[in-house]
């Protein structure tokens, strides 16, 4: 390899010996790696990432697209939904709006008309339906109480965050940790888990 193409900053650098050939690799290694990471770090607002909370949970559902309106102070997440059924059921659970300090985000389904004699867990069924990131969803009732259960797959997803914890700022979370966070505000009651990955 040539080295002047590497070090062309350092035109007069001559190395003493070899470790200190060694150090000067190492330092240039180090800051490109520094460099990598700084052009990687991006702050994302966090409309984008619920958008992509959203999408994570869909994704592996062919009929819903998801899309960020932005217009000034206006910020609206669109669902649009190829499912009738599917659509009126989300529009039954997902939150109208978010709130971030002083900005509101809508969120809009298209289209939505819903029945009322849906059940909570009817409405999760329908609105992911052909959803393998969903495994279905129970109830189950107990001397405390009856509870409700939507299930999704436990395996770990992962997506672009500006999560500076994670070196590659990458989210690594469960399907049901999304569900909490985006279904939180219209989904009151209902316990968010993972279905069994094996049985004991």
């Amino acid at each position: 390899m040539n080295r002047s193409l590497i070090f062309n900053d350092f035109k007069s650098y001559e190395p003493i010996n070899k470790e200190d050939d060694i150090s000067m690799w190492n330092y240039m290694f180090v800051q490109n790696e520094v460099k990598r990471m700084e052009e990687r770090l991006t702050l994302v607002s966090p409309w984008v990432n619920l958008k992509k909370e959203i999408e994570i949970l869909f994704a592996r559902d062919p009929e819903v697209e998801i899309e960020l309106s932005i217009d000034g102070d206006v910020k609206v997440i669109m669902l649009r939904v190829n499912n009738s059924d599917k659509a009126e059921a989300l529009e039954r659970i997902l939150p109208k709006e978010k709130t971030y300090g002083n900005v509101t985000v809508n969120i809009m389904v298209i289209p939505a008309n819903t029945p009322d004699d849906w059940s909570i867990l009817d409405t999760f069924e329908k609105a992911f339906k052909g959803n393998d990131a969903f495994t279905g969803s129970k109830e189950s009732v107990t001397l405390f109480g009856t509870f409700q259960y939507v299930m999704f797959d436990p395996r770990v997803v992962q997506y672009p965050n500006d999560d500076i914890s994670d070196a590659n700022q990458i989210k690594s979370t469960l399907y049901q940790e999304i569900a909490k966070d985006v279904f939180e505000d219209t989904a009151q009651g209902v316990h968010f888990c993972t279905s069994r990955f094996f049985e004991f």
